[in-house]
């Protein structure tokens, strides 16, 4: 079953700090629990600081109540590592993962197939964005696509 990698800053949330949820996000998170076997929070952030802001958004009804104890959240790597390379993830199939993310700068290479673009949400968070449902349907028909050649 696939794999969905989710970025945080700029994607989900508008940064660790201010923490304003991206407009759709709590739908979004229901169908990503929902659809993926395995949702995993890929991040710069710290981890602990980074499950502390799905807490908080959980807390506030902004995502759906199961979040934190369904969302896996990879802590980053020790050492001179530059990109979300999925191969981190551990029991993570590069195949048939997915990774959401607003910065190509972090994509690996060779990972770029896997990646899905989100336009990165930033000041002033404008709250006609729906760039959560334009991802969902991308992810949709790929995993339509996938199912298709198996």
């Amino acid at each position: 079953m696939p794999l969905l990698a989710l970025d945080l800053e700029g994607t989900l949330v508008s940064n660790a700090v201010s923490c304003f949820p991206r407009p759709g996000l709590c739908e979004f998170m229901a169908w990503c629990l929902a659809t993926f076997e395995r949702v995993v929070l890929f991040t710069c952030v710290d981890a602990r600081h980074a499950r502390a802001v799905i807490v908080a958004l959980a807390e506030r009804c902004e995502i759906p109540p199961e979040t934190p104890a369904r969302l896996e959240v990879l802590d980053w790597p020790a050492g001179d590592v530059d990109f979300k390379d999925l191969r981190l993830i551990p029991g993570a199939v590069v195949e048939d993962s997915f990774l959401v993310d607003d910065n190509e700068g972090f994509i690996a290479e060779d990972q770029k197939a896997r990646w899905i673009e989100i336009a990165e949400w930033e000041r002033p968070y404008p709250q006609s964005d729906r760039e959560l449902a334009r991802v969902r349907r991308v992810l949709e028909r790929r995993l339509a696509k996938a199912g298709a050649r198996r």
